[in-house]
């Protein structure tokens, strides 16, 4: 099954979000498990021209999990939560080449 088309009778997935002015770079990929428990991956979208690619250290277009979260149903995230997430996410940005495992 597709990130983007499932079942109904499948447990839901959304294929990639932003996530929100509070974390303007990153996107948030989700899925709901069992019981509703929601499941989120905070990730930042890698993509440049080939040279500006391999400055990062990178040697195509990826796709760079941040940090993962989980919540019950219908709550949302603290800021602390989000602060963390940005947080992560600044840090990846500021290091060149970036810290990733290919």
């Amino acid at each position: 099954m597709s990130l983007m088309h499932h079942r109904r009778s499948s447990p839901a997935v959304d294929a990639g979000k932003p996530c929100t002015a509070r974390c303007a770079a990153i996107t948030r990929f989700g899925y709901q498990g069992p019981a509703r428990e929601q499941f989120r991956l905070f990730c930042i979208l890698e993509n440049a021209e080939p040279e500006e690619l391999r400055r990062r250290g990178l040697s195509g277009p990826a796709i760079v999990v941040i940090t993962g979260l989980r919540k019950r149903w219908m709550t949302t995230f603290t800021e602390a939560d989000y602060r963390k997430v940005r947080r992560l996410g600044d840090e990846y940005l500021a290091t060149t080449p970036r810290p990733v495992a290919e």
